[in-house]
């Protein structure tokens, strides 16, 4: 199927694609950051990461730094507020494989439990054996949070 489509004041033939250029908008998607975005099907993907984050393969993004220390639940909302979650073990494993071992912070919370209110912290500066023993959800810890890539 061929479509016209309009975007500004560009008209555009395609095949169920689109390609969506940013322009400053005033708020939602990109404000901080337009990355090139592309419409596949009425779903769009975000090809770049907005600034203060870093793409880790084709996956997801991550926080560039830590933030600010807080309990678990205080972190998973507010990750949750910005379009995210407190990162997994997984996806700090992913990170550190790619960021190298010195930019994940011994402490940092990973969004996953050991048991009722533990949830585990990075232990060691490896980037195969992060985890540590859990701990109480209520220590105050730095954490990050991950995006998916839509």
């Amino acid at each position: 199927m061929i479509t016209l489509t309009t975007i500004g004041h560009k008209q555009r033939r395609n095949r169920n694609y689109r390609r969506v250029w940013p322009v400053a908008p005033t708020s939602g998607i990109g404000t901080t950051a337009p990355g090139a975005r592309l419409e596949v099907n009425g779903a769009i993907k975000q090809t770049s990461c907005p600034t203060g984050q870093t793409r880790i393969y084709d996956n997801y993004c991550i926080d560039s730094s830590d933030r600010s220390a807080a309990a678990m639940p205080t972190a998973q909302i507010a990750c949750l507020q910005l379009g995210g979650h407190v990162c997994r073990e997984d996806e700090i494993t992913a990170a550190c494989n790619v960021l190298g071992a010195a930019s994940i912070t011994i402490g940092m919370w990973i969004n996953e439990t050991t048991g009722d209110d533990v949830y585990k912290y990075v232990n060691m500066q490896f980037c195969s054996n992060l985890d540590g023993p859990g701990t109480d959800k209520m220590v105050a810890r730095v954490y990050r949070c991950c995006y998916g890539v839509h």
